[in-house]
């Protein structure tokens, strides 16, 4: 048998071709199905947080082929996303930039009369916002996106 002369290269490109389809190429391929797994990770969060901004957030993925790899990357760009990644200490004083909104779900009794008189109310409470707030309790990491990468690398070594 005679091989052409550029046959590492076609072979190369080849297998460049099959591990873009896996991954990337395909309606349902590898990195869409981490990105969900990632996603839900994050959404199991929601009843104690709002994470749709973050959710929202993707960017990608995007794809960079060389003649010998693949990159593929995305990312939530959410300031917020990382804190729900690695969690955060606890705080007590937290000041927004200008302000902080979100959704108060469980105030204190004697700040709802207050609350109805200030804000409007959003789901299971009220959507305020304040300049700071005092909170003594942290963000729980949540690793929703390593779980997906972790996902991924598993499906990874099994191809």
């Amino acid at each position: 048998m005679k091989l052409d002369s550029d046959f590492e290269d076609q072979l190369r490109e080849a297998v460049l071709d099959e591990a873009e389809h896996e991954l990337i190429g395909q309606h349902n391929g590898l990195v869409h199905q981490a990105i969900q797994r990632s996603r839900e990770a994050l959404e199991q969060f929601a009843d104690q947080y709002d994470v749709e901004p973050i959710l929202q957030s993707l960017e990608g993925p995007e794809v960079d082929r060389t003649d010998d790899s693949i990159t593929i990357r995305w990312r939530f760009s959410h300031p917020a996303a990382g804190y729900f990644e690695f969690g955060t200490p606890d705080h007590y004083d937290i000041e927004g930039n200008p302000v902080l909104s979100f959704v108060w779900t469980d105030p204190p009794a004697d700040a709802i009369p207050w609350l109805r008189e200030n804000f409007e109310r959003e789901g299971d409470g009220w959507r305020v916002f304040l300049p700071e707030v005092d909170s003594g309790e942290g963000i729980k990491e949540t690793r929703f996106t390593r779980r997906g990468l972790r996902w991924l690398r598993n499906q990874l070594e099994e191809w």
